[in-house]
């Protein structure tokens, strides 16, 4: 196979992900967004514009505005102003969450997740947020956020789906940013340099990205965007004392929360990852579903596959 209908076929499933959840793309999107594949890369611009000329050529892709698409689903896309005006209208209610993690000196940074982070989001979607706490902290940080969401009718049970809630779904700890090899998939690339860094005490952000620089394997040009364009702030140093004489405190009073949670959960995990340092609660099992859609519109538009 050509570099040229290599670059076609990359470009075709790149817009097939994104068509999972109803979001064309611009061509810079395209660009950035370009799933990698060893016998293509490195790949310019320019190229990707090419590809793009010569399949809304071929009607294999629809031009609309700025934003491209396949054409076998243009007829399905929703308009992306009016979910980023969802999104807006989303972010604006957290700030009585803001305050309230401003005031707990155990969160090291917050970032916002799925449909909300990509300004895709639908009216009655929930706001999925990634927790970086103080070592010893997790467990003790969850209760309050939990029981603040609670208070606030935002919360998401185990046994409803409600509507615009806050999901706090995935919890590590600042030594547990290194992601395991069982969470490195296109949809965990996909999330992590998508999402918005609502708040950032020690530029977890960019430790981040740096600790698992495997989602360059994923999305190359994506990650290199992500790294180049994250604010650079100075780390405030804290007093080291709290951790010197009040550790063997935390430590029981987070082992004590995270035993409290734990039984209380016991009873409805699912598909759910939960230790003492990090918690990833996923019990749609998003990722299978995703890529079972993606599937699903690959075979069923196959012919862009078969005639590139």
């Amino acid at each position: 196979m050509s570099k040229s209908r290599l670059l076609r076929r990359q470009v075709l499933l790149s817009l097939a992900y994104t068509a999972v959840f109803n979001y064309p793309l611009t061509r810079d999107e395209i660009y950035l967004r370009l799933i990698y594949s060893p016998k293509l890369f490195p790949v310019s611009l320019t190229q990707v514009e090419q590809a793009l000329m010569s399949l809304k050529k071929a009607k294999l892709i629809d031009q609309k505005d700025q934003f491209y698409s396949l054409s076998a689903i243009t007829p399905t896309l929703v308009c992306r102003s009016s979910r980023f005006k969802f999104a807006q209208i989303k972010l604006a209610g957290l700030a009585p969450l803001k305050r309230l993690i401003q005031l707990l000196p155990w969160v090291r940074a917050v970032a916002i997740t799925g449909s909300v982070a990509m300004a895709n989001a639908k009216k009655d979607d929930d706001v999925d947020f990634l927790i970086v706490t103080q070592k010893h902290r997790l467990w003790l940080t969850r209760l309050i956020i939990v029981l603040f969401a609670q208070l606030m009718g935002k919360r998401r049970s185990f046994a409803k789906e409600e509507k615009n809630s806050w999901c706090f779904n995935f919890w590590l700890e600042v030594d547990q940013l290194f992601l395991s090899s069982g969470r490195r998939n296109l949809y965990t690339a996909y999330d992590l340099l998508q999402a918005y860094w609502w708040f950032d005490r020690d530029r977890i952000a960019l430790q981040f990205l740096r600790k698992n620089h495997w989602v360059k394997r994923f999305l190359p040009h994506f990650y290199n965007y992500s790294l180049s364009h994250l604010q650079v702030l100075p780390i405030k140093q804290r007093s080291s004392w709290e951790e010197r004489w009040l550790s063997p405190l935390w430590f029981c009073l987070n082992a004590f929360a995270f035993l409290i949670q734990r039984c209380y959960m016991q009873h409805h995990l699912t598909n759910e990852s939960v230790g003492y340092s990090f918690a990833f609660f996923h019990p749609r099992a998003t990722k299978r579903n995703i890529y079972r859609r993606w599937r699903q519109l690959i075979k069923t538009n196959n012919r862009f596959l078969a005639k590139f």
